[in-house]
């Protein structure tokens, strides 16, 4: 059928280990959805169920490179809005990460990939992103770097800090109005297709922007300066 008009979305999600849930998490979940989830209809979904059981299970978490083998649950949640709404898409964002940062008190840091999040609040750095998915990363490295070490098909396997001085790489990072940043009035998408260097040197032209956002997989894609 039809998405309808919400076509731009974020979603987000944990994994459960135990055939329980606390109260606490139960309270969070429940405040989210029914008192502080943003007024868009259809706009917040969250579902809940069993990704366990006996076949999952006999196969050893070292035999591939899904991580969460051992969970019982996954709790997925998505955002959705409509592209041109600026402002709902701020609400949105704000209410994806006070979620995502609620459900860090309770469980652990690992997502279903179905359902990747570059920007999970409770991986501080791109290894505990990669954790948080796959079973042995250091092994997934040594793979990519034996087989693709060109790095042809881009991926978070190999990703190094910036060599251009005055510049930092924070791969898997996403910062916004409320999140880490301002928007640049005016100036805040400049393009939807040019590189990275590219976008470096607008900010760099840019008084007051201190920051570019980018597809961390793109050669050419969308630019957003930040402050």
């Amino acid at each position: 059928g039809s998405q309808g008009r919400l076509t731009a979305s974020k979603s987000g999600g944990k994994m459960g280990y135990e055939w329980l849930a606390s109260e606490g998490m139960l309270d969070e979940v429940l405040d989210s959805m029914f008192r502080t989830a943003p007024e868009q209809e259809y706009g917040v979904m969250l579902e809940w169920y069993l990704t366990g059981g006996p076949k999952v299970d006999e196969i050893h978490r070292s035999a591939t490179a899904y991580g969460p083998r051992e969970a019982k649950w996954v709790l997925h949640y998505k955002h959705q809005w409509e592209p041109s709404d600026a402002a709902m898409m701020d609400k949105m964002m704000t209410h994806h990460v006070a979620l995502s940062k609620a459900l860090d008190r309770h469980l652990l840091c690992t997502n279903f990939y179905n359902y990747v999040d570059n920007d999970m609040s409770c991986a501080a750095t791109n290894d505990d992103w990669l954790a948080a998915y796959f079973s042995d990363v250091p092994l997934m490295k040594a793979i990519k770097l034996s087989v693709d070490p060109d790095n042809v098909f881009r991926s978070r396997l190999l990703s190094s800090a910036s060599d251009i001085p005055g510049w930092t790489l924070h791969s898997g990072l996403n910062c916004y109005h409320h999140a880490g940043a301002d928007l640049l009035i005016g100036n805040d998408h400049i393009a939807e297709s040019i590189t990275l260097d590219e976008c470096r040197a607008a900010c760099e032209h840019e008084v007051g922007c201190e920051a570019v956002v980018v597809f961390h997989d793109a050669t050419h894609g969308s630019c957003w300066l930040r402050t």
